[in-house]
């Protein structure tokens, strides 16, 4: 890291997207995979009461969902697909951009977001003060908490 609190276009490049799926042992199913053996979040498929549970309401119960699920966007291509055991997230949740690359990786090899570009956003990978880093485009660094990471989503803050 530069004294400035920059990252140096090496470091950059360990988080670039390929990367870290090359070398931190991180498998992403293919698109047909996913639809093969998963089941997709249609009307039968919605939270509890509470909200709090994935649960399968199509017998007009909410039984709690264990197994592989997904989402299609209007054009039909994978949204997003993630592991669940008894209606809780158990493994990875990995989202996607439109092109089919990568955006997304939350599971218990680290956090990593991805520009389109395939550049690092995002990484929380095994540190204690849970806190995740913002990697502006040009390598400037912002530590975040999990709502500093919400509010980049909802477009409160723009770190670039």
């Amino acid at each position: 890291m530069k004294t400035d609190g920059t990252m140096t276009p090496d470091e950059m490049m360990k988080l670039s997207r390929d990367y870290v799926l090359e070398h931190e042992g991180i498998t992403i199913l293919s698109w047909d995979d996913v639809i093969e053996n998963g089941r997709e979040w249609d009307d039968s498929i919605d939270y509890d009461g509470y909200g709090y549970k994935i649960c399968d309401i199509s017998g007009g119960g909410e039984v709690p969902f264990t197994g592989l699920l997904y989402e299609l966007d209007h054009d039909g291509d994978l949204m997003w697909y993630g592991y669940y055991e008894d209606g809780l997230e158990v493994r990875e949740e990995v989202k996607f951009w439109g092109s089919g690359e990568v955006w997304e990786y939350h599971g218990f090899r680290g956090y990593y977001e991805w520009r389109a570009d395939g550049n690092i956003r995002v990484a929380k990978v095994r540190n204690e003060d849970d806190l995740y880093l913002h990697i502006a485009k040009n390598g400037k660094i912002t530590r975040l908490t999990w709502a500093g990471i919400h509010g980049l989503h909802s477009g409160y803050y723009d770190l670039n």
